[in-house]
């Protein structure tokens, strides 16, 4: 990653944060938080969000104990699941959903999870 791609990676950053800071309050489902924050965030850090090879919309994984638990997207290089991402209104925590999200991640990466 050169200089000018970490500029434009801050530059896409200040300006998610801006809309976040707008619209904070009009962010009430989890749709909403989707379209305006994650799937920006995801383009910013390069991924092809219209690839669906790449970013995988409501990937079912089997993760610990819950079996066929959906999240709303997993992304991939090549043919390797390497992020897992649940999305959520803006006023959820999530500190309160971290220790969970971090468990499964542990646990994929344990499995070799293959899309």
């Amino acid at each position: 990653m050169g200089k000018g791609d970490i500029m434009e990676l801050e530059a896409s950053m200040a300006d998610l944060q801006a809309k976040l800071r707008e619209h904070r309050e009009i962010l009430a489902t989890e749709e909403a938080a989707k379209t305006t924050l994650v799937l920006p965030f995801l383009r910013a850090l390069g991924y092809d969000i219209f690839n669906p090879s790449e970013v995988k919309a409501e990937f079912t994984c089997d993760v610990g104990t819950k079996k066929g638990e959906k999240v709303d997207y997993a992304l991939c290089v090549g043919s390797e699941v390497t992020f897992l991402s649940s999305a959520s209104r803006s006023r959820v925590s999530f500190r309160s959903s971290m220790p969970a999200s971090f468990s499964g991640i542990s646990r994929l990466q344990q499995r070799g999870w293959r899309c």
